[in-house]
C-alpha cells in the first residue's frame, strides 16, 4: 500500500492498543466491543477529513482456504469472508466498485487465541473508504495462512447470510493480516 493514498495515516495511534488492555471473564466481548468502537473512531476521523465512509460489522467470518492433493481447485476462492448484516450490505453495494479500492489498511490485535480486524479500504480517486470490523479464532487460519504463504496474495471478500458475494478485495501484502506467518499457521496443528 501507498501510504500516501491512506488518509489520516498514523493518526490517533493503533486502533488494536485498547484490545491488549482487555481482561476479565468477558475479555472477548470486551475486545469486540472495543474493535468495533475503533472502527467507529476511525470511521469519524475520516468522515472529518472529508471522505465518504461506510462501515461494516461481520457478524460471522469464514475462513476459506484452496484444498491441496488430489482436491485441489486452481480457481477456489480463499481468503477471509466477511459475513454483513442487510443494512450493511445495502450500504456496501452502493459504493462498491471492483477494484475501485487500490489502497487498504490492517489494523490488528490478538486476545485469548481471537484475532480482531479493522481492515480500511480507501479509494483515493472518489475519497470513499470502507471500514470493515472483524474477529476469528487465530487457529482457525492455519491453511488459509499456507494458502496466501503460497500464492503471495490475500483476498477479503464481503458477502450476506445466505452467501450472496458482494465483492471481493485482493491485497498484495498478505503480513499486514497475517504478520507470524509460522506461529498462525501452527496454531493449527
Amino acid at each position: 500500500m501507498d501510504e500516501r493514498d491512506a488518509p489520516g495515516e498514523g493518526d490517533g495511534g493503533d486502533p488494536g492498543e485498547r484490545v491488549e488492555e482487555v481482561t476479565g471473564t468477558d475479555a472477548h466481548d470486551a475486545a469486540w466491543e472495543a474493535t468495533r468502537d475503533d472502527m467507529a473512531a476511525l470511521a469519524e476521523e475520516r468522515r472529518e477529513g472529508g471522505w465518504d465512509v461506510v462501515t461494516l460489522t461481520a457478524g460471522d467470518v469464514r475462513i476459506e482456504a484452496r484444498a491441496t492433493g488430489p482436491e485441489a481447485d486452481d480457481e477456489g476462492r480463499y481468503g477471509l469472508v466477511f459475513v454483513v448484516p442487510k443494512g450493511d450490505a445495502e450500504a456496501f453495494a452502493d459504493v462498491f466498485e471492483e477494484g475501485g479500492f487500490p489502497a487498504y489498511e490492517v489494523y490488528r490485535a490478538e486476545r485469548d487465541g481471537r484475532v480482531f480486524l479493522v481492515v480500511s479500504y480507501f479509494d483515493p480517486e472518489s475519497e470513499t473508504c470502507i471500514l470493515a470490523a472483524a474477529t476469528y479464532l487465530k487457529r482457525d487460519a492455519s491453511q488459509l495462512v499456507r494458502t496466501v504463504a503460497e500464492t503471495e496474495e490475500m483476498y477479503t471478500h464481503v458477502e450476506t447470510l445466505d452467501r450472496t458475494h458482494l465483492g471481493s478485495f485482493q491485497h498484495a501484502d498478505h503480513t499486514k493480516f497475517f504478520p507470524e506467518v509460522e506461529t498462525v499457521a501452527d496454531a493449527g496443528e
